[in-house]
């Protein structure tokens, strides 16, 4: 199983996200939303090709995790571990990745 690396930006967009569910969510949906993001970390680490290349970023190697319909999360296998780049909301627009 590889490490998992998380970047500044992927801290900073799950805890913005986190301040965002928190707002609109109840207690068991947050935590639902928390098993899931373990779940995916855990697939990213044993399968890192598990999930599809992101579109607008396969050139680099990123890939695309839906977590659930309305957030992804996007990442990148190397040798020896998984680099977390981003957590993004899917209503927002892809083009306006930067990554």
């Amino acid at each position: 199983m590889k490490p998992v690396i998380w970047t500044t930006e992927a801290e900073d967009s799950f805890y913005e996200l986190v301040d965002y569910l928190n707002e609109y969510w109840d207690d068991r949906n947050y935590a639902d939303f928390q098993e899931r993001i373990d779940e995916v970390i855990s697939i990213i680490q044993q399968q890192p090709q598990a999930y599809p290349l992101a579109e607008t970023l396969s050139s680099k190697g990123i890939r695309k995790a839906v977590l659930i319909k309305m957030v992804s999360i996007y990442y990148k296998p190397h040798d020896n571990t998984i680099l977390i780049l981003l957590f993004w909301h899917n209503s927002r627009n892809p083009s306006s990745l930067n990554l």
